[in-house]
């Protein structure tokens, strides 16, 4: 019996080890990461504190933007620039900041 069901799961066990392992993994750049996670971070906690009237309407926008503009031109981080970008874009989707950002 126990060689009867090794064999019945050999194939699909055999066939996802190769799938997991054939797939091409993408690299994490640290410094990217790092960044994307600024911000993210500063655009969701400026959202929160406008939703909830700490600031005036239009301040995280106008502040998140400067902020990412400030970043994606300034060549000592230019490498990471598709990373600050995508973020401010997720950023924008979030239910939380639309209409804020």
């Amino acid at each position: 019996m126990k060689i009867h069901l090794m064999r019945y799961y050999a194939l699909p066990l055999g066939m996802l080890l190769l799938a997991t392992t054939s797939a091409k993994t993408e690299e994490i750049n640290p410094k990217g990461a790092y960044y994307y996670g600024t911000i993210y971070g500063a655009g969701s906690a400026l959202c929160e504190a406008e939703n909830h009237g700490a600031l005036e309407k239009g301040f995280a926008r106008e502040f998140l933007g400067d902020m990412v503009a400030s970043l994606v031109n300034d060549p000592e981080v230019n490498d990471v620039a598709s990373y600050i970008n995508e973020a401010y874009r997720e950023m924008r989707k979030e239910a939380d900041c639309k209409g804020v950002l």
